[in-house]
């Protein structure tokens, strides 16, 4: 990342945007270094519930590509809205089994 004044600084895991903070305090608390593909997306989906300025995230409001590398090619995949909608039906349940503890 590069501020406006040229700055350099390296992430393994930040947030930029209005909402910032809710979701850098987040990354802090789950990010683990060598998350799973489905690990990382969940909490990307987590992530940006705490930091989106809509009421709810929807597929339709959510877009991922997941870039891999297999046999020494690089390959994107977007996912479908249906595999996102997923995701998110996921994170809701797993937020939801948490407020119930």
């Amino acid at each position: 990342m590069s501020d406006p004044s040229g700055n350099y600084s390296g992430w393994k895991a930040t947030c930029i945007g209005q909402n910032n903070q809710a979701g850098k305090s987040l990354l802090k608390t789950d990010y683990e270094e060598g998350l799973s593909t489905p690990a990382a997306l969940k909490l990307a989906v987590k992530v940006l519930i705490k930091s989106m300025d809509a009421t709810t995230a929807t597929a339709d409001k959510l877009e991922f590509c997941v870039v891999s590398q297999e046999e020494n090619k690089v390959v994107q995949r977007i996912l479908p809205e249906s595999e996102v909608e997923k995701i998110i039906a996921e994170v809701k349940a797993e937020e939801a089994a948490k407020g119930d503890e």
